[in-house]
């Protein structure tokens, strides 16, 4: 008897060890596609704005690339040079208009690099992307859970497709520090 545990137990570390090795390799991967697929972006922001024309181009960009998403995407404000976020009244992204994709590139384009915005636009995120940007480039969330230990705020955003399929983008202190597929 004595060495049917420990063949159980032989097995049972066998086992662990392939799922150990099996995390590592699947972390390794998503961390090489990372690497390759990091959007550039600056730590500083960059001076050049869009032109009236690229505004134009982008908004339509910005409209079709959340037109058969099931995520809904926050409105913005521009009131006396402060910008708004209004997510009470955000709307499907096949409901959005021409005029909501305007306004939303528009201001972004004030608060952000062009660089910055084109990647939203593309609905890319990265690391250090702030959590205001993650909204309006992939959309609010189905759910947000979030702990606080020793001064630090993480929030894990879940996305899913009301079925099996989940994203999860992880976010400390109001920037993206990790993204899970």
């Amino acid at each position: 008897m004595a060495i049917d545990k420990q063949k159980d137990k032989s097995f049972s570390s066998i086992l662990i060890t392939i799922f150990i090795i099996a995390l590592l390799i699947s972390a390794g991967y998503h961390l090489n596609n990372f690497l390759k697929e990091k959007p550039p972006t600056s730590s500083t922001p960059n001076p050049e704005i869009l032109s009236q024309d690229e505004i134009d181009t982008l908004s339509g960009k910005y409209c079709e690339n959340r037109k058969s998403k099931i995520w809904h995407y926050p409105l913005i404000k521009f009131d006396n040079g402060i910008a708004t976020t209004d997510i009470e009244n955000s709307k499907l992204g096949s409901k959005l208009t021409k005029e909501d994709c305007k306004n939303t590139v528009d201001i972004l384009n004030k608060i952000y690099s062009k660089e910055e915005v084109v990647n939203i636009v593309d609905q890319k995120y990265w690391l250090g992307m702030e959590s205001m940007q993650v909204l309006y480039s992939v959309g609010l969330p189905s759910d947000v859970n979030t702990t606080v230990t020793k001064g630090l705020e993480h929030k894990q955003l879940v996305y899913t497709d009301g079925g099996f399929n989940f994203m999860f983008i992880y976010i400390e202190n109001d920037k993206v520090t990790s993204w899970q597929n």
